[in-house]
Parts: structure tokens; C-alpha cells; sequence
């Protein structure tokens, strides 16, 4: 077989960037000639995170299940004893009003990319006995109408917890000015094979869980995510067009 190739790269190469190879054959004895481009991701900004029965990815960026570009899609979904995936999206918002909200999840043309990557995601020394721990930081300074917030972002997976991953967003203001009424949760547009149309969504409010059902499965699976902190609890399910992913629709939502 032919020997392999290397390159080196610049270390002032910024995360999330995509290097195009391109790749020209030629063959001198039949005169063939021909172009390939392969694409990679240089330092991509999201990590996959599995626990024991449940894997998916989480970006920098606060996105989980998958990581987009204007031209590629990163990730397996959120896949749970290796069936199907279940999430089509899910991300992370934090707004005061309808017009001052921060979100990098869908739109109505495409997708708000609101967060800027302070820090790239990236494991870290494990704590409280986790057997996977990994955190980013990330402002919302790419909004129109920027709250001014820094948030950290920690990912966790336990080994007694074999279905489940955890994640915990500390906010942080570094102008210093109060902030009263402010909402933050996570977005989760959730696909359950085999008929995403006939998913039902529940939500207690006594337990602080939202989850989602296909109720006809044989193998009944719930995908949901549960409030484990003490902030007041606040949960909104909205049927397959019922919904408009502008600013003014997600806070309603979120508050």
C-alpha cells in the first residue's frame, strides 16, 4: 500500500475552522486525471459525551445532539441504547423580553448564532466522583441585542446515572449592572421513531420534568429533561406548527 501523508498546522488557527484538501490524481499511463476536495474540521467546538446506555454530543456553543455550520452538520442525535436517534435539536436560551434574547437554535429561515466561544469546549479533571466532566465558556456579544453575559457551561455523566447526562450553566454579568426578571432553560425538539407526529409531551411540574413519549412503541422509551437546581420550574410543549421560532415565540416559551 502507498505510504501515508502529514501536515502541520499553524497553532494560531482558531477553533471551528474548516480546511478543504484538494486532492488531484493523475495517472500516466491511461492519461486519467481527476480532482477530489475532502473536507475537516479544525478544533471543532463540541465533544462527544456518552454515559454508559446514552451518547450524544454537546458544542461549545450550548447545542447538544448535533453542531451546525452554514454548511455541514456534526453528530449522531441523541441516541439511548443504540436505537434510533430521538432529537432533531436542542440548545440552550437565556432573555429578558421578547426583543433581548440570546439562543444558537433554529429560526424561522435558519438558525440565530447568538454565542461566541470565550473558551472551546474541552474535558476536564474530573469532579464529585463523575466519570465524565467537561466545560466552555461562551457571551452572548454576537446578538443584536446582547444581554452581556458570560456563561460557563459544565457537562457531567455519572456512572450511576446510565441514562442521563447532566448540564449546569453558571451566568455571569462582567459589567456588573442588575439584571432583574431574566429566564434561561434548554430547547429540545424531540423525534421519536417511528412517527415523530404521533410523540405526546408531558410535563409535572411537582417532579420539575418535561418529557416526550411515543405512546404506540413497543420498546416505550421517555426523553425528557428534568430541573435538578431550586430556580422556579417552567416547562411549554407545543405541537408540529403551532410554533414560531422568532424572539418574541422562544421567550414566550422560556417565561
Amino acid at each position: 500500500s502507498a505510504p501515508g501523508f502529514s501536515f502541520v498546522l499553524n497553532d494560531s488557527i482558531s477553533g471551528s475552522q474548516t480546511l478543504v484538501l484538494k486532492l488531484s490524481y493523475t495517472d500516466e499511463e491511461s492519461g486519467y486525471v481527476d480532482v477530489e476536495y475532502v473536507k475537516a474540521l479544525i478544533n471543532p467546538p463540541f465533544l462527544p459525551v456518552k454515559a454508559s446506555q446514552l451518547e450524544t454530543i454537546v458544542s461549545a456553543q450550548a447545542n447538544w445532539g448535533y453542531y451546525s455550520t452554514v454548511d455541514d452538520r456534526f453528530g449522531d442525535g441523541f441516541v439511548f441504547r443504540s436505537q434510533q436517534n430521538a432529537l432533531a435539536e436542542g440548545g440552550f436560551l437565556v432573555g429578558k423580553s421578547a426583543t433581548s434574547l440570546s439562543d444558537n437554535i433554529r429560526n424561522i429561515n435558519f438558525r440565530d448564532r447568538d454565542f461566541n466561544i470565550l473558551q472551546n469546549i474541552s474535558e476536564q479533571n474530573q469532579e464529585n466522583l463523575a466519570s465524565f466532566q467537561a466545560s466552555s465558556l461562551f457571551s452572548d456579544s454576537l446578538a443584536n441585542f446582547p444581554l452581556g453575559l458570560n456563561v460557563k457551561q459544565t457537562v457531567y455523566t455519572f456512572p450511576e446515572l446510565p441514562s442521563s447526562i447532566l448540564l449546569a450553566y453558571t451566568l455571569s454579568n462582567p459589567n456588573g449592572e442588575k439584571e432583574d426578571s431574566l429566564f434561561a432553560g434548554l430547547f429540545a425538539d424531540w423525534d421519536i421513531s417511528p412517527s415523530f407526529g404521533q410523540n405526546s409531551a408531558i410535563i409535572d411540574s411537582s417532579q420539575k420534568v418535561a418529557f416526550t413519549q411515543y405512546p404506540a412503541s413497543n420498546v416505550f422509551s421517555n426523553y425528557g429533561i428534568s430541573l435538578l437546581s431550586e430556580q422556579d420550574f417552567h416547562a411549554f410543549n407545543a405541537a408540529i406548527g403551532e410554533f414560531s421560532f422568532n424572539k418574541a415565540g422562544k421567550f414566550q416559551a422560556l417565561s
